[in-house]
């Protein structure tokens, strides 16, 4: 069944939340699941939209592209002084191409070779309330394309547009002893991407312990940021006291973890399934598939590594923070005081750069902005501001301020988290 149900899904090269090809493909997925001793399928509120038709042609040439998500529909002639043309070079920068100001009737952008469909925001990429879709079509050709891109261009683009759908979140589970552990993926994917159907292996896990296996749709969702969009309303729906891991998958050979897991990388990766549990407190593992149940059969809280991690990022933080600190690393004796530490992360990013996860990472921003001079994203949307034309003294008064105020807040935060941990039985 397994074998047959992934070969009928390799034709599949994109999977749209809420559309008739994610009901196929979750059906496969609880297919694969089927001999766990639970199995839930939990409907949630999506905006669906499909690329029907689209036919891009040049100076009489047919150019091989692929919209944007939520372009619109349109059809007509355009003429080459109202086409703004990208050409990217890296993966990262088109979290940040924040298109301010397009005159422009249509945007072509290439990336690589590949023909691929990928998120372009409205906003910033680490914003938390959603972003306006583009008035004009957005389209992605080839790189070796991009030079056809010439003259008089016909553009037809037919779209469906559902902003009332139902996503699907598929959960197996297996019971077990010492808390649950939830193994993530997601099944939806844009055209382009590489992701295989992990689910199906998932589906093979043994172990002692309870396991939770979850497969979410990450798109669907005009905000930005968390990036897995399934993951977060997941999150925000479950009590999560009880999830004592949680472990997504990738297909690299490189397996990282936040503080404490002992996985012998310590990083946090920002877009994956499990970083909605993570902001929320859960230890998060990121693996490789074939290495997820030894992971899980020797899961172990390293306080010590998580204590490390605390002393280097109290380095970043004003003296009023540090001052409390020394409660909350004497806490994290205890799997609670980890899981407050989790909490005080979050992501901030550079423009044009990879997004990073750090402890107390407006302060880290900050420094960050100082010695790049450059602004800085922070998770939420907020940004910090940078002009080179400012000189050191007045931005160092600028820094003071912005950072009393964020000290104040987080001394609360420690304090109020810290005293409802001891509280705690």
């Amino acid at each position: 069944m397994g074998e047959r149900a992934g070969k009928e899904l390799s034709g599949i090269d994109e999977v749209v939340p809420g559309t008739d090809k994610e009901k196929l493909v979750s059906k496969r997925i609880k297919e694969w699941w089927e001999d766990w001793d639970e199995l839930k399928e939990i409907a949630i509120q999506t905006i669906s939209w499909e690329e029907k038709e689209l036919e891009l042609v040049c100076d009489g040439k047919r150019i091989d592209s692929v919209a944007a998500l939520f372009s619109p529909n349109f059809e007509g002639e355009v003429k080459e002084a109202q086409i703004r043309k990208i050409d990217l070079k890296y993966r990262d920068e088109i979290d940040w191409l924040h298109l301010e100001e397009i005159d422009e009737q249509l945007v072509v952008i290439s990336l690589d070779s590949v023909l691929r469909r990928v998120r372009i925001l409205n906003c910033s990429p680490l914003s938390n309330s959603p972003c306006p879709p583009y008035p004009q079509p957005i389209v992605y050709v080839r790189k070796s394309d991009l030079p056809l891109i010439k003259g008089s261009c016909y553009i037809r683009l037919e779209t469906s547009l559902n902003p009332n759908a139902s996503g699907r979140i598929i959960e197996a589970i297996r019971g077990g002893r010492d808390g649950a552990i939830y193994v993530m993926s997601h099944h939806d994917r844009l055209m382009g991407d590489e992701t295989k159907w992990t689910e199906m292996k998932m589906g093979e896990l043994r172990s002692q312990k309870e396991i939770h296996l979850i497969s979410v749709p990450a798109n669907g969702s005009l905000q930005p940021f968390p990036r897995i969009w399934g993951s977060e309303m997941l999150a925000n729906t479950r009590d999560l006291t009880n999830v004592k891991m949680c472990v997504e998958l990738n297909d690299n050979a490189v397996t990282m973890g936040s503080p404490g897991t002992a996985t012998g990388k310590v990083a946090v990766y920002p877009s994956g399934e499990c970083y909605p549990l993570f902001r929320r407190g859960v230890p998060i593992i990121n693996t490789e598939i074939n290495k997820t149940k030894e992971i899980i059969d020797n899961i172990s809280i390293n306080t010590g590594e998580a204590r490390q991690s605390l002393t280097e990022a109290s380095s970043w933080t004003p003296l009023e923070v540090r001052s409390v600190l020394p409660n909350l690393y004497d806490m994290m004796e205890k799997e609670e005081g980890i899981r407050i530490y989790n909490r005080l992360h979050g992501a901030f990013g550079i423009r044009g750069r990879k997004i990073n996860v750090a402890p107390f990472y407006k302060f880290l921003a900050l420094r960050e902005s100082r010695r790049e001079g450059t602004e800085i994203h922070l998770e939420g949307g907020a940004k910090l501001l940078h002009d080179g034309r400012l000189d050191m003294r007045r931005w160092n008064m600028y820094s003071r301020e912005i950072s009393k105020i964020w000290a104040k807040e987080l001394v609360e935060e420690i304090t109020n988290e810290v005293t409802r941990g001891l509280l705690t039985p």
